[in-house]
């Protein structure tokens, strides 16, 4: 298998990014920051070696003005890290280090200079599996704490370590998201499987209050269905949905299953985040806006900082975290590129991988509000590759067989 993919770059980047996840949201509550730094040191070199095997050639993606505003938001990533070095909160070496949405997320789209040749999807496929499963293997082994522990003692947390249980294992399955969107080219049995882990980690994010996690696994899993149920087949799906929530209903019925629902149902109607979005508005100039305060930028916040720590370095909702380290200039780009490869990929296409990818890049735009802050996760790896793919016209005009032979 090695040898196969040994001068692939797109494996190496994926593997590179699914060891740095796997370092920052698994492994280290297991064998401890040192042992697991050989996991990130691997990760990082992988991710660094895939730029070495593709070689000195770059190749710019897109055509016309598109191509200038990829550069233009590459060039505003590279600034926004700069700008750390002379402006801003002094630098955190430990995030910088290892944290997924503070120095390396900016890299990601780097990958596009690779080519359209040399990102073929079918790299990622082992990867994902691998990232699927690491996922499960998450939740099986919090399977007691997850499912049999009331999380009452949560109830006026408002950081936990205990909290991050209900969303860890969703790092490593919502890339997944990519097979239900694009299930027409996987196995029943992988789709099934997919269906499944989604359908578990959901009720993980729910037993925890995980709010957005929550809405990433549903909008995967009913655009999966929407786009490959047939119209005849829809009211007989609808039944299938009806006939589950009721056995639900039965079963939930012979326990106490507020005491374990009881933190999402008290912040199904809440507006948990008007605190400090009101700080950011207040604290951000009209400068601030249109340019960010680069990577290591923060906002003034009375509301939920630590004593010792007025200035937070993140804000949770997705599009301000970006307009806070990289403004206007920095989200413009990103939400254009997402938009624009939906349309193309969904309504101006000729097979159903595009119009999934499609779909896909839609999704991180939903995912904007409640979350969605890019990271160096393999979900952004997917995202790229989804949007150089929807913007190439000639994947685009493929027909389904065409698309099954040459990337699958």
């Amino acid at each position: 298998c090695m040898g196969r993919f040994k001068y692939i770059p797109l494996f190496w980047t994926s593997l590179g990014v699914f060891l740095f996840t796997f370092k920052f949201y698994f492994i280290t509550s297991y064998i401890g920051s040192l042992w697991s730094n050989f996991f990130f040191i691997f990760g990082i070199l992988s991710f660094i070696f895939s730029f070495y095997v593709k070689g000195s050639q770059v190749v710019l993606p897109f055509a016309g003005v598109l191509r200038y505003i990829y550069v233009f938001y590459l060039l505003w990533s590279v600034l926004v890290i700069v700008r750390a070095s002379v402006e801003g909160a002094p630098i955190e070496w430990n995030m910088l280090i290892y944290q997924p949405d503070y120095f390396w997320q900016y890299w990601i789209p780097f990958i596009l200079l690779f080519g359209i040749r040399y990102l073929n999807f079918k790299d990622v496929k082992c990867i994902l599996i691998l990232s699927m499963l690491v996922g499960m293997f998450y939740i099986i082994l919090n399977w007691e704490e997850i499912f049999f522990t009331s999380h009452l003692n949560l109830y006026n947390s408002f950081i936990a370590e205990e909290v991050r249980k209900g969303q860890v294992a969703s790092y490593f399955i919502l890339p997944a998201g990519i097979i239900l969107l694009c299930q027409k080219f996987y196995s029943n049995k992988l789709v099934v499987f997919t269906i499944l882990l989604f359908l578990l980690g959901s009720v993980n994010a729910a037993l925890y209050a995980r709010r957005s996690t929550l809405f990433f696994y549903f909008f995967f899993l009913l655009s999966g269905l929407l786009i490959y149920v047939k119209k005849e087949n829809l009211v007989k799906l609808l039944w299938g949905i009806l006939v589950i929530i009721g056995i639900c209903l039965i079963l939930m019925s012979s326990f106490d299953w507020e005491s374990y629902l009881v933190l999402l149902l008290d912040k199904l109607d809440k507006n948990t985040r008007s605190g400090v979005e009101m700080a950011f508005y207040k604290d951000m100039s009209w400068m601030d806006w249109i340019i960010g305060r680069g990577m290591t930028g923060t906002y003034y916040c009375w509301e939920v900082s630590d004593i010792d720590r007025l200035n937070r370095l993140v804000i949770e909702t997705g599009y301000l975290n970006i307009i806070l380290k990289g403004g206007i200039f920095l989200l413009l780009p990103y939400v254009f590129f997402c938009i624009k490869s939906f349309f193309l990929g969904y309504f101006k296409s000729k097979n159903m991988l595009t119009k999934g990818m499609g779909v896909y890049c839609l999704a991180y735009v939903f995912f904007l509000y409640p979350s969605g802050t890019p990271e160096f996760n393999l979900s952004w790896v997917i995202l790229w590759i989804s949007i150089l793919y929807c913007n190439t016209s000639s994947i685009r005009y493929m027909s389904d067989e065409q698309i099954r032979n040459k990337y699958f």
